[in-house]
């Protein structure tokens, strides 16, 4: 008898199709930053990146640019 291991492993790996959002927002004119949610933005990042962690899917780290101004 042989033991068969079935374990699906996932991983995301980077996807920009417009660059990274940092380069995103500093793309938008100033009346599209102004109807920017970036409290709803922040919200739906840290509900995907809770779905990933419950999934058990394996992703690169998530890091936070401060900008220096």
């Amino acid at each position: 008898m042989s033991v068969v291991d079935l374990t699906l492993y996932q991983q995301v790996s980077k996807y920009y199709p417009n660059g990274s959002l940092v380069k995103f927002l500093k793309g938008l004119s100033d009346a599209e930053a102004a109807r920017l949610d970036t409290l709803k933005m922040m919200h739906e990042i840290s509900k995907g990146m809770t779905y990933l962690h419950r999934e058990g899917v394996l992703h690169g780290d998530l890091k936070v640019q401060v900008s220096q101004s």
